[in-house]
């Protein structure tokens, strides 16, 4: 991010970009697998809920800071944001340093919620072998199919929300800006209301729930006449979307245990990202099309559609009962 503000040309600005990219997905796979580790099963989905609301916060508070930091500051200004934003990726860095740990047993502690019941392991935390073997696992193959439809369909709505909106819908960018804000504000809370569903209801019906909610919201964009159901489809799509990455990364916990829950989560997170690229371009191909970005939509619904039927196939976590051992201090958080 530093390098970006410090860029002198486009080559230079493209390679910060490229170590930026590396670096926000290096961070984020093993921050929502610490979730795994530090919660047992049944508080798994609301832990990485609350931990994508993280997310959705940072994007409204950097959505008023860079704005405060580089207006007004010349043709310049926006290295200044830059600069500030990588700064406090520093602070944030040595602040996880100091903070964070990677198991619950280095600070002699229980996974919060495991009290007094017995825990149960991932099928391949109890076979011998390392990462490799997330490759190997047929339920994260499974599930990386139903993240790759993900990342194809959230894409295509969020990449074209506002084009659609200011160039088909003869909305002003001033509306388009204030529903796709619907989106980033009903964000925050989505990951915490359906992570914790799922952890009742279970991974597959949870998932299944919001795809549905992502399909409409979708559907709703292309159906909608007025503003009214403009606002209506970006506060459905806010409640459900961002919820599908807070349960997909309970559910690595669930099917790998806390060791390999980064590398499954890593391994699924590949498969969303192939899906995350697709989409885009394969708007654009339906916008040349037809001159319309209506086609695209509709197919990211049915793809939202076809991810909830793939979910009821997701197969229930394998496990093996286990009685931890005793730790020198037991608590429950």
């Amino acid at each position: 991010m530093v390098l970006t503000g410090a860029a002198p040309g486009y080559l230079a600005a493209l390679i910060a970009r490229t170590l930026t990219g590396v670096g926000s997905a290096g961070s984020n796979v093993p921050m929502m697998g610490l979730a795994s580790a530090w919660f047992a099963k049944k508080w798994r989905g609301t832990a990485t809920g609350l931990i994508v609301g993280g997310s959705g916060c940072a994007l409204l508070v950097s959505g008023w800071l860079v704005p405060a930091l580089t207006t007004d500051r010349g043709p310049d200004g926006w290295r200044i944001g830059w600069y500030v934003l990588g700064g406090l990726v520093v602070l944030i860095a040595i602040a996880a340093l100091a903070v964070l740990r990677n198991r619950p047993e280095e600070k002699g502690l229980r996974p919060i919620g495991s009290k007094g019941i017995q825990l149960a392991v991932g099928a391949l935390e109890t076979t011998r072998g390392g990462w490799h073997l997330v490759f190997k696992s047929k339920p994260l193959w499974q599930l990386g199919g139903v993240y790759f439809l993900f990342g194809f369909s959230y894409i295509i709505y969020t990449t074209f929300f506002s084009a659609f909106l200011v160039k088909e819908a003869s909305l002003s960018e001033q509306e388009a800006g204030q529903a796709f804000a619907v989106v980033g504000m009903l964000s925050i809370v989505s990951g915490f209301i359906w992570g914790t569903v799922s952890d009742r209801v279970g991974r597959r019906y949870g998932l299944s729930i919001v795809f549905v909610l992502q399909a409409a919201a979708i559907g709703l964009f292309v159906l909608a006449s007025d503003s009214l159901g403009f606002f209506a489809s970006a506060a459905l799509f806010g409640l459900a979307a961002w919820s599908v990455p807070a349960i997909a990364a309970a559910a690595c916990g669930d099917y790998v245990g806390a060791k390999l829950a980064p590398a499954a989560l890593g391994f699924v997170t590949i498969m969303f990202g192939i899906g995350q690229a697709i989409g885009p371009y394969f708007a654009g191909l339906m916008k040349d099309a037809t001159s319309s970005f209506e086609a695209a939509f509709l197919t990211a619904s049915g793809a939202s559609l076809i991810a909830a039927v793939a979910s009821q196939t997701l197969a229930q976590p394998a496990s093996v009962p286990r009685v931890e051992p005793a730790l020198s201090t037991d608590v429950d958080h």
